[in-house]
């Protein structure tokens, strides 16, 4: 089978959307399948080598200050500044008619919840125009390098596009109906339509995610929270194609013995570590609270690395545990990697919120094929999350949900207890994990399963 991956990010591997795209191409051309790749260029210091196989065709390189150079970028910032000034007023009001939250009759005053809650809104807006426009010089500047390389190859038998960013979307779609034998497969890692944008961004985000559903021959995602997420989208009467859950996974690395042995030192101290983000609504809180009452009685630490330490620093104060925890900074891939072999538990934060389902981390999936402990915790009003079914089905460590603070904290406290005394008696906190399960996660299992499924189209 010729497949054609279209994926804006490929050849940096510090982000995290490079994983999916690449563990794929890995993954098909070790069985026997033929792989370009069409991606964007990227600056020398941050590119890794194609994977060995894998035809990789550059285009133009991606910068996000792209618009400022567009002919059309006055014309956007006026219709812009028009919307937000007729809407962000509107907006204040709605809210505090939805949350009974009372302010100034009259617009915006300091301190207003729900004047920050639209500035918030407006400003996320604001970046979101900005990525689209900068999408849309990348798409208008690498377009037909794509399709005069497409013209003078094989035809492939599918397009693979992954979203996002929503270059990668526009390429897939563009190709598609040039390659028209083709079968379009358009893979979503995120829903295009997201909490926290204005009201007529949203709308905008919605109109664009059923288009995007409807024209393609088959739609893949992550979980079936994202699947909802655009399945409620789709038209009244209009159906179109089949969705279909192919979660992320995880690379295999070295093995379990090779892994676990390199403890960050030989003692009886539990370290227990989270690499990356900490977005709004992912929230450390019930683990420091543990943490605390452990205070004394066994030697814990926490260690972080990401740009948000500050965030770390004001919560470990607000618990009394400065002492506890260690910061790294932002890290590199590899050195993400060396520290989470390091540790003796992981982390994971997600959230579960009507508007906002599935969330399962790229984060959880590296986590997944290191064969240590997780504490996976989610914020959010629904319960039973994605996240909490895949920990408890694999076995994995154990999973805890705001929804059930009092319970879960308690089991948490318990399982760091036990954590302890393993790490006492064997220098190792015990794995319990499923590992048949687990195999499920991997890239080599994800990749022939789609791959199936894309020959059956």
């Amino acid at each position: 089978m010729k497949i054609a991956i279209v994926a804006m990010i490929f050849s940096d591997t510090t982000r995290i959307g490079s994983v999916r795209p690449r563990a794929l191409a890995t993954q098909w051309v070790a069985m026997g399948h033929h792989v370009t790749v069409y991606s964007a260029k990227v600056p020398d210091n941050l590119k890794s080598d194609p994977p060995q196989g894998v035809n990789l065709v550059e285009l133009s390189e991606f910068r996000l200050d792209a618009w400022n150079e567009s002919s059309w970028r006055a014309i956007v910032v006026k219709v812009a500044t028009l919307i937000a000034r007729f809407t962000v007023g509107a907006r204040i009001r709605q809210i505090r008619r939805a949350s009974q939250v009372t302010g100034h009759p009259d617009g915006a005053v300091a301190g207003d919840p729900a004047t920050d809650i639209a500035l918030m809104e407006l400003n996320k807006t604001a970046r979101l125009i900005r990525d689209v426009m900068s999408n849309r010089v990348w798409f208008n500047e690498s377009v037909s390098v794509a399709k005069t390389h497409a013209s003078k190859s094989e035809q492939p038998d599918v397009i693979f596009s992954t979203f996002g960013p929503f270059g990668s979307l526009w390429l897939g779609r563009s190709l598609s109906k040039q390659q028209r034998r083709a079968k379009w497969v358009s893979d979503f890692r995120d829903s295009i339509e997201q909490p926290g944008y204005l009201p007529v961004a949203r709308a905008a985000l919605r109109r664009a995610q059923r288009r995007a559903i409807g024209e393609p021959t088959l739609v893949t995602t992550v979980s079936d929270g994202v699947r909802l997420g655009l399945e409620r989208t789709r038209e009244k009467g209009h159906p179109g194609p089949p969705i279909s859950v192919f979660t992320n996974g995880f690379v295999e690395r070295e093995t379990s013995s090779e892994l676990r042995a390199t403890r960050l030192a030989a003692d009886n101290v539990l370290r227990i570590g989270y690499t990356g983000a900490l977005y709004p609504g992912r929230d450390l809180s019930m683990l420091f609270s543990v943490l605390k009452e452990l205070t004394g009685e066994a030697e814990v630490e926490f260690h972080y690395a990401g740009n948000q330490g500050a965030v770390v620093e004001k919560l470990a104060a607000d618990f009394s545990l400065e002492d506890q925890i260690h910061l790294h900074g932002y890290l590199n891939r590899q050195e993400t990697e060396e520290l989470q072999n390091q540790m003796d538990v992981l982390v994971v934060l997600s959230w579960n919120e009507d508007d906002n389902q599935g969330v399962l981390t790229g984060k959880f999936m590296e986590y997944l094929g290191l064969n240590k402990p997780i504490i996976s915790i989610v914020s959010g009003k629904l319960p039973n999350a994605e996240l909490t079914k895949i920990v408890n089905c694999t076995g994995v460590g154990i999973a805890c949900e705001y929804v059930t603070e009092q319970s879960d904290r308690e089991a948490l406290l318990s399982f760091i207890r036990v954590a302890v005394q393993d790490l006492s008696q064997s220098q190792q906190v015990e794995f319990k994990g499923r590992k048949e399960i687990i195999e499920n996660y991997s890239y080599r299992t994800i990749a022939r399963a789609l791959a199936q499924r894309l020959t059956d189209l």
